[in-house]
């Protein structure tokens, strides 16, 4: 009876932890160097912002969207994604809201690319 008990709070405590939500309709708006005017944007595509403890991942449904940035779970419904060397850096942040939004942003920062400044608000449309 002991062994039942310990599985089922096992696999609770498990499942409490570990989160995956399917995002999706990302609009918001960029701005590109080397004028930096706002513009309407989104993000095409369906993602799944998956949170798991000490680890946090992205992926996109028929891997549209790859980012190879390496993500860090902030919270329990929050990551950080960054990439970075040679004088460039991708930075993204993924927040999935009590009200069902998600807000995602993205900041690029690359001498000899273009750089970027990109806000969106989405709508977690289910759970993985």
């Amino acid at each position: 009876m002991k062994l039942i008990i310990i599985a089922i709070l096992a696999c609770t405590s498990m499942s409490v932890s570990a989160e995956c939500w399917v995002v999706s309709n990302l609009k918001g708006q960029s701005q590109f160097s080397p004028e930096y005017k706002i513009q309407k944007d989104e993000a095409v595509g369906i993602y799944h912002v998956t949170i798991n403890g000490e680890t946090a991942s992205l992926s996109s449904v028929g891997d549209v969207y790859k980012t190879g940035l390496s993500y860090f779970p902030v919270s329990s419904n929050s990551m950080v994604g960054v990439s970075h060397g040679d004088a460039r850096s991708l930075i993204e942040t993924w927040a999935i809201m009590t009200d069902g939004k998600v807000i995602y942003t993205k900041t690029r920062s690359n001498p000899s690319h273009l750089n970027q400044l990109s806000s969106f608000i989405g709508d977690v449309i289910g759970k993985c």
